[in-house]
């Protein structure tokens, strides 16, 4: 919501969570919201795309994660996303895409998805390159196989302050914010990128890489200074 308040639009958008938009990024009905379904990945969907494109307009489709798990079986996750045809990642945020369908696909600039955000330090080299912009980390690796992501990510911060820690990491002296692949990430074009907010306390170091569950070890680890 953040995000889209900062970028506003300039065509019709359908969402997962079309009251969010309205109520708090002041999106408004000409905007064409939808709420309450899935965006793509249905032949109503394409076919709404297909009518916006031909009407001489771009599409947009804002995908909410959680909100896509939590309230609806969906049989639709983000590799159906990207796959659907004239569709690329604008936005690629923690918590969810912000998807768009160009009128004309050579124009309009290159999707945030080709590159790192504007302002993201290469921070470690490894399976993943890890990029930090100051408010997350983006994990990158070109020619991504099958099997590269699915091992589950640690990401361990450690903070400048410990009384910064929630309660109960505070006798560990970091916080572990580890996660999976298929809730943070997306495999796009022999690329995967996943991306994981960091804490707003002062960050004294990050560890992070991935590790087997069968034993604990680890497939790769890095750690690097503080991002901000």
């Amino acid at each position: 919501v953040r995000w889209l308040r900062d970028h506003p639009p300039d065509g019709r958008v359908r969402s997962t969570n079309a009251y969010a938009l309205y109520l708090l990024a002041d999106l408004r009905a000409e905007h064409d919201l939808w709420a309450e379904a899935p965006p793509v990945g249905t032949d109503n969907a394409r076919r709404w795309l297909g009518e916006v494109r031909a009407a001489g307009g771009d599409a947009y489709v804002v995908w909410f994660h959680e909100r896509a798990k939590r309230r609806h079986d969906y049989r639709y996750g983000v590799g159906e996303l990207l796959a659907m045809p004239g569709v690329e990642p604008w936005a690629v945020l923690e918590d969810g895409l912000v998807l768009r369908s160009p009128r004309d696909p050579a124009a309009g600039g290159a999707p945030a998805a080709a590159a790192p955000p504007a302002g993201a330090r290469l921070a470690a080299r490894a399976h993943f390159d890890v990029y930090a912009d100051g408010e997350r980390l983006i994990y990158v690796r070109e020619g991504c196989a099958a099997g590269d992501a699915e091992a589950p990510f640690f990401l361990h911060v450690d903070p400048l302050d410990p009384g910064d820690l929630p309660g109960d990491r505070r006798r560990y002296g970091f916080d572990n914010l580890g996660f999976a692949f298929a809730d943070r990430g997306f495999r796009h074009e022999g690329r995967c990128v996943a991306v994981r907010g960091l804490p707003d306390y002062g960050v004294a170091a990050i560890r992070t890489g991935q590790w087997v569950r069968a034993d604990g070890g680890r497939l790769w680890e890095v750690e690097f200074a503080p991002v901000r």
